[in-house]
């Protein structure tokens, strides 16, 4: 099974702050498996040298009042 990372970047900056390491059977599966789970910041899934995907995230909208 190939092994994937996972990489947490910073949503300003762009730099990684984390890795999530993983094996999975396929990129679709590892696609998947990436998607169940909902992150607060962007991430690009790797496969070795491949970068598989990037999953952004939602703009921040501000809560404050005027």
């Amino acid at each position: 099974m190939p092994e994937y990372r996972l990489y947490l970047l910073n949503r300003h900056s762009g730099h990684i702050d984390g890795v999530e390491e993983f094996r999975s059977a396929d990129d679709i599966e590892a696609i998947c498996l990436v998607g169940q789970k909902e992150r607060d910041v962007p991430t690009e899934l790797w496969c070795g040298g491949h970068k598989v995907a990037r999953f952004d995230t939602q703009p921040e909208i501000s809560t404050r009042t005027r």
